[in-house]
């Protein structure tokens, strides 16, 4: 059985992935039409293999030649373009992915639970996060998930990616920002502790589960679950963006939602939920701007240095 509430969730998220995904198609067909008939995204033509491929492609994907196209050559060096549809995949399967999968292995999981602690199936639905080594397994199991499909997805670009990691200009990078992201979250911590303004949801979970496993929840939390995020919103969602041509476009639309996706829409004190997302805010401005600066190492290494300090203090604080 579900809750209301999870229900509820599942729904907001649906409704939320039906009206991105609309606006996707408009974009996929707007950007695979030419004279007059549809090309399935492949605009350009190879001067030299003769295949069609998406016109923001730096270089043919089957013969490596370079495309001089200007929509392609104004696109800045640091951000990566795939074709539109594996782009808006990586989006949704880590935005969409982590409402879905995780309401998948909940349902999964609670009944073995049951089974094993006598717990009634009931009570684990209505009180999860009261249940922080339950809790702590379904969100293991999503992430994992998350991350085999996210690579998966990035399998035929995976030397374009990996180029960037040869850079160690990026690992600076990435160092720099990471520090200043940080020590401002360290300042807004501080400033939130004397006006007495506790965590939001999204921390009091995080909080529950490390003490389940401090090592394996250092692993997921601080380590995959930020190279899945930066693969759904930087190398995802910031890189569809750029297809408008205007980089304030892509800061906006990136930041926006990577800070609401850490705020409880349903927590019981808003005004906390409301304190704590200027953080997670300037988190994602940070990590865009590493992103379009260093490329994705840059934007990982400062997403991983941010979370093991978060999760390192939780575990301190347990």
């Amino acid at each position: 059985p579900m809750t209301s509430v999870v229900l509820i969730n599942l729904e907001f998220t649906v409704n939320i992935n039906l009206v991105f995904l609309q606006f996707s198609s408009l974009l996929v067909y707007s950007f695979s039409y030419k004279k007059g008939k549809k090309m399935l995204m492949k605009n350009i033509k190879c001067t030299k293999c003769d295949q069609y491929y998406d016109t923001y492609l730096r270089a043919c994907p089957k013969c490596g030649e370079p495309n001089f196209n200007k929509k392609a050559t104004s696109i800045p060096k640091n951000i990566l373009m795939f074709d539109i549809v594996r782009q808006i995949f990586l989006f949704v399967v880590g935005w969409a992915g982590l409402f879905i999968f995780s309401l998948i292995f909940t349902s999964i999981f609670i009944p073995i639970y049951s089974q094993i602690t006598g717990v009634a199936i009931e009570e684990l639905s209505l009180n999860l996060m009261y249940y922080p080594d339950l809790n702590f397994w379904i969100n293991f199991a999503t992430y994992i998930l998350i991350f085999g499909i996210l690579i998966i997805i990035i399998i035929p670009y995976i030397k374009l990616v990996f180029s960037q990691f040869k850079n160690t200009k990026n690992y600076m990078c990435g160092i720099i920002l990471g520090l200043v992201l940080v020590g401002v979250n360290l300042l807004i911590s501080y400033i939130l502790g004397i006006l007495n303004i506790g965590d939001n949801g999204n921390q009091e979970n995080l909080s529950s589960m490390v003490g389940v496993s401090p090592v394996l929840s250092i692993v997921i939390f601080a380590i995959v679950g930020p190279i899945c995020e930066e693969l759904t919103y930087r190398l995802g969602l910031f890189s569809i963006c750029q297809r408008s041509g205007k980089i304030w476009v892509s800061y906006l639309i990136s930041t926006l939602i990577f800070g609401l996706i850490h705020f409880d829409y349903f927590a019981n004190d808003m005004l906390v939920e409301l304190a704590n997302l200027p953080s997670y805010l300037f988190a994602g401005l940070i990590l865009s701007f590493s992103y379009h600066k260093g490329g994705l190492p840059a934007s990982i290494i400062a997403h991983i240095m941010n979370n093991v300090l978060a999760i390192s203090m939780l575990i301190t604080r347990n």
